[in-house]
């Protein structure tokens, strides 16, 4: 069963850890390098994000799998920000489970934006199966949103 835990300080190593095996494990898979998002392997980073946005820890039965960040831009408007998980959790649905966790927990969002880097196309499958539409690209990334008021 998925649980959404909101992070503190005392997280910040466990967030290191889960974002730099996730983003090191995808990057080494479409790129045959290390690398993620600026921050991504500082624990400064993480100090300051879990100070300045919702960031969760995700558990299944009560094992940390992953982490992500919320980042509002009004009160039912928010981005969805390094979701990840652990490697050895991938592909096994819990990505899914996650994103019906957080729709559901959190009733007041009502759009949800996000972006995959272009060549990881398991994950952009991952967020069109749930629903996200499309509605951009960069040289990098595609941009994805979900209107939960559609549903």
């Amino acid at each position: 069963m998925i649980k959404l835990k909101r992070a503190t300080i005392n997280d910040a190593e466990k967030l290191l850890d889960i974002s730099t095996k996730a983003f090191n494990d995808e990057m080494n898979r479409v790129l045959g390098r290390n690398g993620g998002p600026p921050g991504y392997d500082s624990i400064d980073e993480h100090l300051r994000l879990i100070d300045e946005f919702f960031v969760y820890l995700i558990e299944n039965d009560d094992i940390v799998i992953g982490s992500f960040f919320l980042v509002p831009h009004n009160e039912s408007h928010y981005s969805l920000e390094s979701f990840c998980i652990y490697p050895e959790f991938q592909k096994k649905g819990f990505g899914f489970l996650t994103l019906k966790e957080i729709e559901k927990s959190n009733p007041h969002i009502r759009k949800l934006s996000l972006g995959s880097f272009k060549k990881s196309l398991h994950i952009q499958r991952l967020y069109e199966k749930f629903g996200f539409t499309k509605v951009g690209e960069d040289e990098w990334e595609i941009k994805y949103e979900k209107d939960f008021t559609c549903e």
